[in-house]
């Protein structure tokens, strides 16, 4: 536990002095932003970290491991975040590191991660075309426009 915090503060130092250096950057954005699709913008970042944590306890759940749903959940949230400030390796070495502790072996880890990892490249392979159908009938394309 302190480790993480230490962590954690780590992270949230490393930001602000970046954010310090960037200071004047950081004054435009400030100034050009606008704050109303914030709460908007922030929810949907919620929902998405829920709902990728739910995946990780179903795809435990399919290899058989039968914790706690909102262990589960918590140890799906944190994976996530390592995730995503990270690397995936980080995030499964994480959940072999936890859950190992509680008797869950190495394969039902391992397995449960590359599983959802096939199942979220076969979605983001399905929006490719779905994404360039709709940019080509949506966007006005100006064919002929430069000669």
């Amino acid at each position: 536990m302190r480790l993480t915090i230490i962590a954690i503060g780590l992270m949230i130092l490393v930001g602000a002095i970046i954010i310090f250096m960037d200071r004047s950057k950081v004054r435009q954005v400030w100034g050009k932003a606008e704050w109303n699709y914030l709460v908007i913008a922030l929810g949907f970042v919620a929902i998405s970290y829920l709902l990728a944590s739910l995946s990780v306890v179903v795809m435990l759940r399919v290899f058989g491991v039968e914790f706690d749903k909102l262990y589960l959940l918590r140890v799906g949230f944190v994976s996530n975040v390592l995730s995503n400030l990270i690397a995936i390796p980080a995030s499964l070495a994480l959940r072999l590191l936890v859950l190992g502790r509680h008797g869950v072996t190495p394969s039902q880890t391992v397995g449960s991660s590359l599983l959802l990892s096939y199942f979220k490249n076969l979605a983001f392979f399905i929006l490719i075309p779905l994404s360039l159908v709709y940019i080509i009938f949506s966007y006005p394309l100006a064919f002929g426009e430069w000669l």
